[in-house]
């Protein structure tokens, strides 16, 4: 929705500031128009109150419009912003209400439009599987997983390890595609189930033989241990 992209990371903070700007100089100016409106507040003004609030709005749609960037519908002064302005506004509740509600709600409008403009601007910025994030709404794949590899949080789903990636048992081991176990080849634990090792592979007894296809025994030719049983000499 609009409020997830606006407060879950699709908007960098600096934009998140200037929305929070623009509501409240919106909202500050509707929330003043709802002052001139006979049936809301049914407030009993004498035309010296009315002249009074009438007088006050300038200040007011100066503030606005700072919070809002100025980009709202400009009525430069409580009078003269339509026909009949100048007289009626000193007047009337109602024509206030409905210059003042203008305003308000150009502002309001228009700040959609800035946000709706930022996020199809950031849309087209999402990172593809693999790039490091931190919010899932950054990512094109939707989610921002933790990648082992890169000991950090990355877009996407990383791949499984495959068999031989050397890995740390309880931690990145848990990226393996199959359970890991010691690998003697490489005296540390890796992903998957070592190749048993062929006949001729020299060996240590009660350590690396037991990686053997078959039985270690001595071999001559070697002056060492090695898996499986030497040929006769010729």
């Amino acid at each position: 929705s609009l409020i997830d992209n606006v407060y879950l990371g699709v908007l960098e903070f600096t934009e998140q500031s200037k929305i929070a700007s623009k509501f409240i100089g919106s909202i500050g100016q509707l929330g003043y128009a709802f002052l001139f409106q006979e049936t809301f507040f049914d407030l009993d003004l004498s035309d010296f109150d009315i002249m009074r609030g009438t007088s006050s709005v300038a200040a007011l749609s100066g503030f606005a419009d700072l919070m809002t960037g100025g980009s709202g519908f400009p009525l430069p002064d409580n009078f003269g912003s339509y026909p009949g302005s100048k007289k009626c506004n000193a007047k009337s509740l109602h024509a206030m209400w409905h210059q003042e509600s203008a305003e308000g709600l150009s502002d309001l409008n228009l700040m959609i439009d800035y946000i709706v403009s930022v996020i199809q601007k950031n849309e087209k910025m999402k990172k593809n599987d693999g790039s490091l994030c931190v919010y899932d709404v950054g990512c094109k794949s939707g989610s921002c997983n933790w990648w082992y590899k890169k000991a950090f949080y990355a877009c996407g789903k990383e791949p499984c390890w495959s068999d031989g990636t050397v890995c740390g048992v309880g931690t990145t081991c848990n990226a393996c595609c199959n359970d890991q176990e010691w690998w003697y080849k490489k005296a540390l634990t890796a992903c998957g189930k070592e190749p048993c090792w062929s006949d001729g592979t020299v060996c240590g007894v009660g350590t690396t033989c037991n990686a053997c296809c078959n039985d270690q025994e001595w071999w001559y030719k070697k002056a060492l241990t090695a898996c499986g049983k030497e040929p006769c000499w010729s």
